[in-house]
């Protein structure tokens, strides 16, 4: 028995073989709210039943149906809710992202692309199952933020990647990141005895000084600390 199986109270594929077609009859038919719903309710049954199975066919459809008649909003919309759907399995949410990313490079516009890859990023953030998928959505758009000539938006987007999620990307995307670090569009300094990469760039005296006079009382308090730890010194050594 797989891991899907355990606990599993019904078996609805057979179900899920009978529903399908009328979900997509209804999708050709101009209605694709109404062939969604259809499924939504497949699959709330097999969530309540723990057919994983069976579930993940029936997010993965919906998603599908959205994306085959260009209905580019209301696959974003599903994304959000089918990840927000009470007692979501973990295995649920995975076809939601995974599926949706395969349909990016069929979006119509960069605005449309950004839109989806936002929505799959605020569904991955925070779960470790998708972590790998998160640091490629935040890739993509970091790439099309570069493209659009907003390149500290596009590092500070990169930046919130954690150091050991890199790890779980393929070569070719480990080699772009690369790429963009040999090119100086984002910092990277290694710490290899640690094993530690911060991207995270430090500031220079200038842009210390350039923080500091934006703030003059905080400046001010800097001046007298630094005057009492000099006396603190005078002090200690004159004893």
């Amino acid at each position: 028995m797989s891991a899907e199986e355990i606990g599993k109270k019904a078996d609805l594929g057979p179900e899920y073989q009978r529903v399908l077609p009328e979900a997509q009859a209804v999708a050709a038919s101009g209605d694709v709210e109404r062939a969604c719903e259809i499924l939504l309710a497949l699959e709330k049954q097999a969530r309540l039943a723990n057919d994983v199975a069976t579930l993940k066919e029936a997010v993965g459809s919906i998603l599908t149906l959205c994306a085959q008649h260009k209905r580019w909003e209301l696959l974003k919309d599903h994304v959000a809710l089918l990840a927000k759907r009470r007692a979501q399995k973990s295995g649920a949410i995975t076809v939601v992202v995974q599926r949706a990313m395969e349909f990016l490079a069929e979006t119509p516009s960069d605005a449309v692309k950004m839109e989806l890859i936002n929505a799959l990023r605020t569904v991955a953030e925070g779960k470790i199952f998708l972590e790998k998928e998160r640091a490629t959505l935040t890739q993509m758009l970091s790439r099309m933020k570069e493209a659009r000539g907003e390149i500290d938006e596009a590092a500070t987007i990169l930046q919130e990647v954690h150091v050991e999620t890199y790890g779980a990307m393929t070569k070719l995307e480990k080699t772009d990141i690369s790429t963009l670090v040999s090119d100086g569009s984002i910092y990277a300094k290694i710490d290899r005895p640690a094993k530690l990469v911060s991207f995270h760039r430090p500031l220079s005296p200038e842009e210390h000084l350039s923080n500091w006079s934006a703030d003059i009382s905080q400046l001010l308090r800097l001046v007298e600390t630094t005057c009492h730890l000099v006396n603190k010194e005078n002090m200690i050594h004159k004893i």
